[in-house]
């Protein structure tokens, strides 16, 4: 019967680049970061978008950015926005530029390997 087995690789080693040996995977775990924060930056700053408002009515989120978003009862979306809050917060900086404060958002250096 020889080799007719599963043959198992080590995580790491795939998401190593095609060209370093590796499969090319991306790093999920990254990737889900960084697809939550941009959903955090658009409940914060996407007060026009119809998803945001649902969203921010279900759990009485009112306007600007909110210090905590956690809840006692939530769904899957929200229970990954409440883990990604604190660095959406800690990223975010504000520029209030002449009496009209217009806001002005970065952010930078979220997505960095073991945070």
């Amino acid at each position: 019967m020889g080799g007719s087995g599963l043959s198992l690789i080590r995580w790491d080693s795939m998401q190593k680049s095609i060209e370093a040996g590796g499969l090319g995977f991306k790093d999920l775990f990254l990737q889900n970061k960084a697809l939550l924060l941009k959903l955090g930056f658009q409940l914060v700053f996407g007060v026009d978008k119809l998803w945001v408002q649902v969203l921010r009515s279900k759990y009485k989120v009112e306007v600007g950015l909110p210090i905590t978003i956690s809840r006692s009862r939530y769904s899957r979306l929200w229970c990954g926005l409440m883990h990604i809050w604190s660095d959406l917060k800690e990223s975010t900086s504000w520029i209030i530029r002449d009496e009209r404060a217009q806001i002005s958002s970065t952010i930078t250096g979220l997505i960095q390997k073991g945070d």
